[in-house]
């Protein structure tokens, strides 16, 4: 099957924006996080894990004071723009397991771990893998890799290149499904370049 039909196929609630998600599915997720007991995977530790969303002192001063203030974090990140995917594998991350099951009652596929958008540029002959790894509230996730739209053999989460080169650069994506519907990943551009060439992105730097 082309990439396009695998496009037209796919059901895909991208981009599920946190701001969108509706309160009946927050207030439960707000009552797991300000569990003043669970103080090892309540909202002031997913405050810390969350690194590319920081708030000021001042902000978080106004959430201690707050009677929600898993709600007000919550509101925050959405308008930051913050995925479902992405508060997923912070929840998953504080290894908050009630929060992470309560999203996927609402979610059918969610991304844990997928490619990241920007492009990728690394030496000739070095390694690279390349990941995704999705949750599901139901079935069995299967995993196709796909390369400038032609599909790989292998039911993998993990995509692994060995002593790339150029034959290797494209652009890369994974579909997942669990047999009733499938979502797909983001899509990275991979190029192999000589040691002459640009100032690449090693694979640990880019994310």
């Amino acid at each position: 099957m082309e990439l396009q039909s695998i496009w037209n196929a796919t059901y895909d609630y991208q981009p599920n924006f946190l701001h969108e998600m509706p309160y009946h599915i927050k207030q439960p997720l707000c009552t797991i996080l300000d569990n003043t007991d669970d103080v090892k995977h309540n909202w002031q530790v997913l405050v810390q894990a969350v690194k590319k969303y920081q708030i000021s002192n001042a902000q978080l001063n106004e959430l201690h004071r707050s009677p929600d203030p898993a709600y007000g974090i919550l509101r925050y990140y959405g308008s930051q723009l913050m995925t479902v995917d992405e508060l997923f594998s912070y929840l998953s991350s504080i290894e908050n397991q009630d929060a992470c099951k309560e999203l996927l009652n609402y979610y059918p596929i969610i991304f844990a771990v997928q490619p990241k958008s920007k492009p990728i540029r690394i030496h000739r002959g070095r390694n690279l893998t390349l990941e995704c790894i999705a949750q599901s509230n139901e079935g069995v996730i299967r995993y196709q890799w796909y390369k400038d739209g032609i599909a790989s053999q292998y039911n993998i989460s993990k995509l692994e290149i060995r002593n790339g080169d150029h034959t290797y650069n494209g652009e890369y994506l994974c579909i997942v499904s669990n047999g009733k519907i499938m979502r797909r990943s983001r899509s990275t551009y991979v190029e192999f370049i000589s040691d002459s060439g640009r100032n690449p992105v090693l694979f640990d730097d880019y994310g």
